[in-house]
């Protein structure tokens, strides 16, 4: 979910899409400014920048990439657990591997409801959850439908385990030494 968020807040920062109601924020003073010219933030008569300057980032959706990152990590991960593609056929699995999605979907089109983003910037936060979400899960555990592969266990460890455990806490076969007091740093 870090990557996700870095993601989202870079592409916020290097593309500066304007919301929906950034006029209302704004609050532009008509009667100062002459009809054709080109302006800039300092026609807006809002006093609170850190408000004004989030009007100014809205591509792609925050709420959305988040919403789908997370909840289709989840929906993975529920699908592998109650083993999805086991051939059974159980409508409860289904139901529960898609309730997720469908908050998640709640929350995207919330966003276009309130006018806090366009429709296209709900479906590029969408399409970008929805793959770190799946980049993720699939980084520490097997595909959640391959019928073949036990699904709810995560991947073996790629650090290698240590063949003798006398060897931790050791430096080239020799015990390091350790003051019995940390604070005093040596004194």
């Amino acid at each position: 979910m870090g990557l996700n968020n870095t993601a989202t807040n870079v592409i916020k920062n290097a593309t500066g899409r304007l919301r929906p109601d950034f006029i209302d924020r704004c609050r532009p003073s008509i009667t100062d400014n002459p009809k054709l010219r080109l302006v800039n933030y300092t026609v807006c008569t809002q006093t609170d920048l850190d408000y004004l300057h989030e009007g100014m980032r809205s591509f792609p959706s925050g709420h959305a990439s988040l919403a789908f990152c997370g909840l289709m990590f989840t929906s993975l991960y529920l699908a592998s657990h109650l083993r999805y593609n086991d051939q059974r056929g159980h409508a409860y699995k289904t139901i529960v591997f898609y309730l997720p999605l469908f908050c998640a979907v709640l929350i995207a089109i919330s966003r276009t409801a309130d006018y806090h983003h366009h429709w296209q910037d709900v479906l590029a936060g969408s399409l970008m959850g929805t793959f770190i979400g799946w980049f993720g899960y699939r980084t520490y555990f097997p595909s959640a439908f391959n019928p073949t592969l036990p699904t709810d266990r995560p991947y073996p460890s790629r650090i290698p385990k240590p063949e003798n455990f006398e060897d931790i806490g050791t430096k080239h076969g020799k015990v390091v030494p350790v003051d019995d007091d940390p604070l005093q740093m040596g004194t």
